[in-house]
């Protein structure tokens, strides 16, 4: 892709910049040739003659699972976001229970603790 400076007049490159799978060293590469590659697949060689190998379909396979991963990952937050939303709407259920003042006087019965009528401890005689 050759673009024109509209300050100096020059023709503009534009280049990709690919890093070789096989010694790691940075080039560029024309984005137009890039694009072509991306696409279509073909071979690049780095400045050290590695042969860098793109396989379009892969990358739209692997895209597509990207996508799919994406939309299950979005799926378990709302999921997750639901489940936070009840967790928080129990506990204040709960604690709205627990606030209540309670007098010993209003209290049931059974609350009240009385050992009478039970043995606690000691011999029996």
């Amino acid at each position: 892709m050759q673009a024109i400076n509209s300050e100096s007049g020059a023709a503009v490159v534009r280049y990709e910049l690919i890093t070789c799978i096989a010694c790691g060293i940075a080039f560029g590469v024309q984005a137009n040739h890039w694009a072509t590659v991306a696409q279509c697949g073909g071979t690049l060689h780095c400045p050290n003659g590695h042969e860098n190998t793109f396989d379009a379909a892969a990358v739209f396979e692997t895209e597509d699972e990207l996508r799919a991963a994406l939309n299950d990952a979005r799926a378990e937050i709302v999921r997750l976001k639901g489940e936070l939303v009840d967790a928080r709407h129990r506990a204040e259920m709960a604690e709205a229970r627990h606030e209540t003042p309670v007098d010993s006087a209003s209290a049931p019965k059974s609350d009240r603790r009385s050992h009478r009528g039970k043995r606690i401890g000691g011999s029996s005689g």
